[in-house]
């Protein structure tokens, strides 16, 4: 049986549309040549590698992957007032993941934990401080939409509890894991970075799935030439994900502090 109906599911697709509308979420994409020592914002290296930082971090700690998204869309949305040095940069990182988790998350990260994670860097009231910062620059706007919430909702009428059907919702939700490491994909529409790694993973997949009508309605939108510039560069990244070697990039996981990770691109 599914999990809701489809009128249900339709009815939280539309209110999490609006969501993602309101301007309080909205993320501008950041100059390619944000300099980390003049300018606002976060340069791109940067922001992969807290990406990374943060999903070693939550599967150090058995958290859910889909809180990154969280945390990065609060790390996107705060970055670009203010000036960022190296310091900063890590600060505001740890405490927006902290701040996810403590939100999202049903297990929680100590502020402790979290300065454990800076080796030294930074001090419990410095987290504590930041975390008020951030929400004041959030305007405690803390429940925006990501794609994982559209990709859930996108799978939640499915009466198919097949191989098939699992393997699509595994393979759209690692791309849209790599979606949130990727600059690319910041002032995109979380609903169609959704639509698109639903697509890309179906071709990955390479064979037949029967859609219900829901499904097929919410692949098919208004934004379809900006579904599919999504879709190619998911395509892209997956392709170069599965061909380069990433053993000398990961860093131990007996080694999870953000100094070790940013230290890559320092």
């Amino acid at each position: 049986m599914a999990a809701v109906t489809v009128i249900d599911a339709l009815a939280q697709w539309d209110a999490l549309t609006q969501r993602e509308d309101a301007a309080c979420n909205q993320v501008k994409k950041p100059s390619s040549t944000t300099s980390q020592n003049t300018n606002t914002g976060c340069p791109t290296a940067w922001r992969e590698k807290i990406a990374d930082w943060c999903y070693q971090v939550v599967d150090h700690c058995a958290l859910g992957r889909d809180v990154v998204s969280y945390a990065m869309s609060y790390f996107d949305r705060i970055v670009p007032h203010y000036c960022i040095n190296d310091t900063l940069v890590e600060l505001v990182a740890m405490t927006c993941l902290y701040l996810a988790v403590k939100v999202h998350c049903s297990n929680k990260i100590s502020p402790e934990c979290m300065v454990s994670l800076s080796r030294g860097s930074f001090q419990y009231d410095q987290v504590v401080k930041m975390e008020r910062i951030v929400l004041r620059g959030l305007n405690w706007h803390l429940h925006p939409a990501t794609p994982h919430l559209f990709l859930e909702i996108f799978f939640s009428t499915s009466t198919d509890d097949d191989e098939l059907m699992t393997e699509i919702n595994e393979t759209a939700s690692y791309l849209l894991e790599l979606a949130v490491c990727d600059i690319y994909f910041i002032s995109k529409k979380p609903s169609l970075i959704a639509r698109a790694a639903v697509l890309v993973a179906m071709d990955i997949v390479a064979r037949p799935l029967q859609l219900n009508a829901m499904m097929e309605n919410l692949l098919v939108n208004d934004n379809c030439s900006m579904v599919e510039k999504c879709s190619v560069r998911l395509q892209q990244i997956y392709t170069l994900m599965i061909k380069q070697d990433t053993a000398q990039e990961i860093i131990p996981e007996s080694d999870v502090s953000i100094t070790s990770v940013l230290s890559v691109v320092s």
